[in-house]
This record gives C-alpha cells, structure tokens and sequence, in this order.
C-alpha cells in the first residue's frame, strides 16, 4: 500500500462514526498511524475556476518521508488534482491513449479541454497526520 492510500485508508477509518468502529477498524486505524508516523504530512488548499466562472475549493492531504518544497508540492497537487478531473470527465471510457498519458498531458487536459484554471492557495506542514472531515 502506498502512502497515499494509506492517509486515503485512514481518513477513511477516521471518518467512521464511533458506533461503525469494529475492533479491526481499531487496531487498522492504530497501525496505519503508526506506520506513518515517520513521515511529514502536507495539506495543499486552493481552488478551481470552471470555464462557467464557478468557483470551488480543493484540498489534498499528502505524506512524505522526506521533506518537500511548496513548488514540489503544488505540482503534486496539480497531477493529482488532474487526474481527477480526467477521471471525473470520463476519459478512460472515451479515450484509451489516456492511460499512457504524462502528467504534463493531464494537466493540458484539465486547462485546455476542460477550462479549468487551478491555483494553489495555501501549503501546510505538520509533524503529525492531519485528518479533516467537513462539518456540516
């Protein structure tokens, strides 16, 4: 499991009501907290303008072992944020060259073919594993 999927895996767990928790969830919970915690963790918050003029937020949680500067950063959060949108858009049913796509050329997807515009707001470091979860 990659570090990524492991923060996916535990702002899973973490997000589960306590009355969800099974023992297992515990102690998954517990060992994948553990098993991160030599690492550096990031939140990279910014925001996307549609070609409509929409306006949205966007966050992204990432893991490190070794420590990453705020362009590295955001140019993770552009792949992934990206990827997404291709995903989100359908392109793997609609273009089957997509997977063999670069980052650069998912990134020209998401500006060019989509109209989305990207900007990375604010970057956050944190010794320990930064979980949010939306209040409603």
């Amino acid at each position: 499991m990659t570090d990524t999927q492991k923060l996916q895996r535990l702002d899973y767990l973490s997000s589960l009501p306590y009355s969800k928790h099974t023992s297992e969830d515990w102690d998954e919970e517990l060992a994948l907290e553990c098993e991160l915690q030599d690492h550096t963790f990031y939140l990279v918050i910014g925001h996307e303008v549609n070609e409509d003029g929409e306006f949205s937020l966007v966050q992204k949680t990432f893991a490190s072992l070794e420590k990453l500067n705020r362009e590295k950063l955001a140019s993770m959060f552009y792949v992934y944020h990206a990827k997404a949108v291709a995903m989100e858009r359908g392109i793997y049913e609609t273009d089957s060259d997509s997977m063999n796509w670069t980052d650069d050329q998912y990134i020209e997807f998401m500006e060019q073919d989509c109209a989305i515009n990207l900007t990375v707001d604010k970057v956050y470091e944190s010794e320990k594993v930064i979980v949010l979860t939306e209040v409603n």
